[in-house]
């Protein structure tokens, strides 16, 4: 994507929904998801872990949640997780068995 040539960038979520065209914004993008995979690769090396066991380490929000009942983080946190896991699966950078992931 940051190849394209583009005059603004739409996102449909965070503080702000209109971006210039830098293609910065889709590295800094990147980046963010690279250090949460690290996050939890890292986690990974003390042995497998389920799915509830990552989600509860907050590596995306921080095990905050919104008090107000407008939006519960954890169940975003564990869907988020999960995407990151199955990423890193099709990677063959962890495998799950059983129901628990670890390092390949």
């Amino acid at each position: 994507m940051a190849t394209i040539e583009v005059d603004v960038y739409l996102v449909a979520h965070g503080k702000y929904g209109i971006l210039d065209g830098d293609p910065q914004h889709i590295f800094r993008y990147l980046d963010v998801i690279t250090k949460r995979e690290e996050r939890l690769l890292e986690f990974l090396t003390s042995g497998p872990k389920s799915l509830d066991e990552v989600a509860a380490q907050g590596i995306i929000y921080g095990g905050r949640s919104l008090d107000d009942g407008a939006w519960e983080l954890s169940m975003t946190e564990r869907i988020m997780m999960h995407k990151h896991l199955e990423r890193l699966e099709r990677m063959g950078t962890v495998a799950e068995e059983n129901g628990r992931y670890h390092l390949v």
